[in-house]
């Protein structure tokens, strides 16, 4: 048998005080894994790492990189909406999918009908800063003024997103 270890389990472990523990993915192999997260270490983890992506966000703003800005910018969100998911639902290991409107359909959380709307431009940020045909248009359209525009209505987004957790 074949033991793997991550040092980022390590790493994250001594971040949330968790057990760890092993888990055997087959007969050749064995890993080890964080064991026995509680519901508020995932919500904690998608927290920190949502502020760190709207930090560097905002250090990519700041520097003129707002197509990369954009695409921290829904990186945040999408953590943000699953910290949320954690806090509504029984299981506390959030879904690996992107979609927001989706994840956000599968929590408790009551935004305005614009606010909703909004999501779906963040989405495309992360098509759109992913693909160079994609990247090239959303460039022409990056200006300062759309940056300043999305800004206030990011910033909306986040305080209705982290206002119950």
């Amino acid at each position: 048998m074949t033991a793997k270890l991550s040092l980022s389990c390590f790493e994250h472990a001594n971040t949330v005080n968790s057990k760890i523990g092993m888990i055997k993915v087959s007969d050749e192999m064995l890993y080890l894994c964080l064991d026995m997260l509680s519901r508020e270490d995932y919500i904690n983890d998608w927290l920190k790492t949502g502020h760190e992506s709207w930090d560097a966000a905002e250090f990519l703003r700041l520097g003129n990189k707002n197509v990369e800005a954009l695409f921290f910018y829904c990186l945040a969100v999408e953590k943000y909406l699953k910290a949320n998911w954690v806090f509504d639902n029984v299981v506390i290991q959030a879904p690996g999918i992107h979609e927001l409107q989706s994840l956000l359909s599968q929590t408790e959380l009551s935004l305005q009908p614009a606010l909703i709307d909004f999501m779906d431009t963040v989405n495309r940020w992360n098509l759109e800063g992913r693909y160079p045909d994609y990247r090239f248009k959303l460039h022409k359209i990056a200006t300062e003024n759309y940056m300043k525009d999305q800004l206030s209505k990011l910033q909306e987004l986040k305080k209705c997103l982290l206002e119950r957790l």
